[in-house]
């Protein structure tokens, strides 16, 4: 007729209820949280062992705390949740049509609590899996956009020395041109004094000046 479903929160240290049934919502919310010990759920999260509590309207109820007490349940089990060696929760059932659980009853709840355990497991597995490959892929666009400006780079470089070798055959030639510039200068003023001194019939001042060259 109810059941809880409680889960274990690490950060916090408490168990917290994740799934109900068979209570008002109010009553849900008061009792959303449960610390290691309290109420069956939580000595069962402590102890991580099953617990049956029968016959409850005749059980004293310092010990029951929670829900248990309440809306008329005779009959609640308790069943740890484990994945891995480690509890991850708590399942329980409550009847209110009978004062005790057959045999039958007790298998059928801890069948469906290994399954249940087995989902949750699956279940944060998959987060798990799936919280890494948002990871990798972020990891992925981040090392792609990286190789990618690299890329850039690289192809930026021949274009890069194909300016740096156009700048320096331009200097080059400008100081190849100023310097053959220079050599002309001298040699027409070098011939034009000799062609000078020629003329004046100087032969052996002409001839002084072609040695100098």
């Amino acid at each position: 007729h109810v059941f809880f479903n409680y889960l274990m929160d690490r950060r916090r240290g408490g168990l917290h209820l994740n799934a109900y049934a068979g209570i008002p919502a109010e009553e849900a919310q008061r009792h959303e949280w449960l610390e290691p010990g309290e109420s069956v759920c939580g000595c069962v999260a402590r102890d991580a062992e099953c617990r049956v509590v029968e016959d409850i309207s005749n059980q004293p109820p310092r010990g029951l705390g929670g829900p248990v007490g309440c809306f008329g349940i005779r009959a609640y089990a308790c069943y740890p949740l484990m994945a891995g060696g480690s509890l991850i929760g708590t399942l329980s059932f409550g009847a209110k049509d009978r004062a005790h659980f057959s045999d039958a009853d007790l298998a059928l709840m801890k069948t469906v609590a290994d399954q249940v355990s087995s989902a949750l497991e699956r279940a944060r597995l998959i987060g798990e899996l799936e919280r890494s490959m948002d990871e990798l892929e972020v990891r992925v666009r981040e090392r792609t956009a990286q190789l990618s400006a690299a890329n850039a780079e690289l192809r930026a470089v021949p274009s890069r020395l194909i300016t740096a070798q156009e700048e320096e055959r331009k200097r080059l030639a400008g100081e190849l041109h100023d310097s053959i510039g220079q050599t002309l200068a001298a040699v027409k003023f070098g011939i034009e004094t000799v062609l000078s001194s020629m003329k004046r019939g100087n032969i052996e001042a002409s001839r002084q000046h072609l040695d100098r060259f």
